[in-house]
């Protein structure tokens, strides 16, 4: 299960996901990764302007600048609830491991050789 079982209807389903409410607007994921990180406006009481995932990362380079708008933000708003070994892997080795709802295994990173 992940962090975060509320998604804005217009995101893009997937492991990468932002917290609804938790945003604080500071444009920050957006200038790593314009394509995939947008803003949604919801007429909702607890959160009425925040940043959704509008793409997933489809390619090695739509990962890297995820990872990146990860990094960026502020309050650790985008995270990732998949529990791809590689990517996982990647993510702690930046210092994300907080940002994944599933952390990785200790055996599987004996395993684990980077193919991103």
């Amino acid at each position: 299960m992940s962090r975060c079982d509320k998604s804005c209807a217009r995101a893009a389903a997937g492991s990468f996901y932002t917290v609804p409410g938790h945003c604080i607007t500071c444009g920050s994921p957006h200038v790593a990764a314009p394509d995939l990180v947008g803003w949604h406006e919801e007429e909702h009481p607890d959160w009425a302007f925040h940043c959704i995932i509008r793409r997933q990362p489809a390619t090695a380079q739509d990962l890297e600048s995820m990872i990146r708008a990860m990094d960026y933000t502020c309050i650790s708003n985008i995270r990732y609830r998949g529990r791809n070994v590689e990517i996982l892997t990647l993510l702690e080795s930046r210092g994300l491991r907080s940002q994944c709802d599933f952390p990785l295994r200790w055996w599987e990173k004996l395993r684990c050789p980077w193919k991103w």
